[in-house]
């Protein structure tokens, strides 16, 4: 008579339920880290991304140029590949945002490119184990 009892599985236990939640997100994160070094490793124009305006701004800080210049940034963002029909991109932070951007100078843009990717994807892991922890880190 009772066909809306529950019956008791691996899924129905709080347990197995939340281990499984972090598997998937453990993977996806994974995935994602994975398509992100396969996108930049083929070359699949990362000039035409954001990051080529920290790169050159890091870069014309580096030489003593002003990183706010039209003209430099220009020159160091076309040197790269940047599109000859787009206009350039300029960094819009405060100066004092400068010394974040300045190590990208001592390598190559596409290496650049990479490790900018990987300290993005370590401060989302990062910032969720904080919010984690400001929640009560439960145990898994």
């Amino acid at each position: 008579m009772d066909t809306l009892a529950v019956r008791s599985g691996p899924l129905t236990n709080p347990r197995s339920l939340e281990l499984s939640i972090v598997g998937v997100c453990i993977i996806t994160w994974l995935l994602t880290a994975f398509a992100i070094v396969v996108l930049l490793v083929t070359g699949n124009q990362p000039q035409s991304r954001d990051f080529v305006c920290y790169w050159a701004a890091g870069h014309a800080f580096s030489q003593h140029q002003d990183p706010y210049s039209q003209e430099d940034i220009m020159r160091l963002e076309r040197s790269v590949g940047f599109p000859l029909g787009s206009r350039e991109i300029i960094m819009r932070n405060p100066p004092w945002s400068l010394p974040l951007v300045l190590p990208l100078s001592a390598v190559g843009f596409k290496t650049g490119s990479l490790i900018w990717s990987f300290v993005l994807i370590a401060c989302l892991a990062i910032s969720i184990h904080l919010l984690w922890i400001l929640h009560g880190k439960q145990k898994l």
